[in-house]
């Protein structure tokens, strides 16, 4: 990784470390939210404890023109440089070592983007984790 700013190569700093993931713990009351990139892309994951209120996870996009849904319910993000896409959720849960998958997708309200499940999680006693691949389009 490289930072290369202005015309003085003294300034610019070259061989910057990398982090394969970074962890904001407790984001929200049993959520933590887990970002990983590579590829040109950025994924984001939530983890959710059992009894955690999914309906807590909300996204603001500030500065998008639009927020939509394309036909395969993957958030599309409108800005002015182009569009933002958000793949459709991939939900799952780990019972007895197996991804269990969840049927789950993007709600929007305005400019803020919520989760819907189709499980009550305060009624499991596995994590629920959430998968969602950020790219640019």
């Amino acid at each position: 990784m490289y930072y290369l700013k202005g015309n003085d190569s003294e300034k610019w700093i070259t061989n910057l470390p990398m982090y394969h993931e970074v962890v904001y713990r407790e984001l929200w009351r049993g959520v933590d939210l887990v970002f990983r990139g590579g590829s040109r892309q950025l994924k984001y994951e939530f983890v959710v404890q059992p009894g955690a209120a999914i309906e807590d996870i909300q996204l603001t996009y500030r500065g998008a023109a639009n927020l939509s849904l394309d036909e395969r319910e993957n958030l599309q993000i409108h800005t002015e440089y182009g569009i933002l896409l958000d793949e459709k959720p991939v939900s799952y849960q780990k019972i007895n070592g197996h991804q269990v998958r969840v049927d789950s997708s993007f709600v929007i309200k305005g400019v803020d983007i919520y989760y819907k499940n189709m499980i009550n999680l305060s009624r499991i006693n596995n994590k629920l984790f959430r998968n969602v691949l950020f790219k640019y389009i």
